[in-house]
């Protein structure tokens, strides 16, 4: 939708790809076909209700407006996501923060373990800097699809396609990525209107109440093993 959406449009990436295992809703610009839309997740309820949005004034044509997302979600912010969307389902999602301490043959691991089982699915939260790619950027989210045994590499599938492309990225240049710090990994909207000017990103910061978090991954599953 725009370009902080990429934890939302990752996530919707990652529910249609579950397809078959788990209830997909209905949105109105697709009816009558089951499809899982970014509007969609941050309209439901839950979602709504969890994060507490502030809204755009820009009215959109299928929906009244669009949810203000200033910096994107963090890491726990799309876990809840997540969750609202995937539970009544009997799926969940747990995130994962990476730091100094975290093991690159452990992560390694849970990916593969993700990517072999047919009712797991991972999301990783990256910043784009150590992975030296053509364009530049921050904080992102995207799924990956694929795991390259004889380069000990990882494919990444890209939300933002108009600006990156499906990469293969090795293991270790990945976890260095994940273990970024987000500065605003999780905020809460102030009960007062807010003047969005990104001129002035630390009083942004100060007035939503940015917490400093670790990026990491987030694995999605069912609530009871399969």
């Amino acid at each position: 939708v725009t370009q902080a959406f990429c934890a939302v449009a990752a996530s919707a990436a990652i529910m249609n790809s579950l397809e078959g295992h788990i209830s997909l809703p209905v949105a109105p610009i697709y009816a009558p076909f089951h499809w899982a839309t970014q509007f969609g997740l941050m309209l439901n309820p839950c979602a709504v209700s969890k994060l507490r949005y502030a809204w755009d004034d820009v009215e959109d044509p299928v929906h009244e407006h669009l949810p203000h997302l200033p910096f994107g979600l963090g890491l726990e912010m799309a876990e809840t996501l997540l969750r609202c969307n995937l539970e009544p389902s009997g799926y969940t999602a747990t995130a994962h923060h990476v730091d100094s301490t975290s093991s690159v043959a452990h992560i390694r691991q849970a990916f593969l373990d993700a990517l072999h089982s047919p009712t797991k699915r991972v999301m990783v939260n990256f910043d784009h800097g150590p992975l030296q790619q053509i364009r530049p950027g921050g904080g992102h989210f995207s799924p990956i699809a694929a795991y390259n045994a004889e380069r000990d590499a990882f494919l990444i599938l890209d939300v933002a396609k108009y600006k990156y492309p499906p990469a293969w990225i090795s293991t270790p240049q990945l976890v260095q990525a994940l273990n970024t710090v987000d500065n605003c990994g999780r905020f809460t909207y102030p009960e007062f209107p807010v003047t969005w000017d990104y001129n002035q990103i630390e009083y942004l910061r100060e007035v939503l109440g940015c917490e400093v978090k670790h990026r990491g991954y987030i694995i999605v599953q069912p609530k009871t093993p399969v």
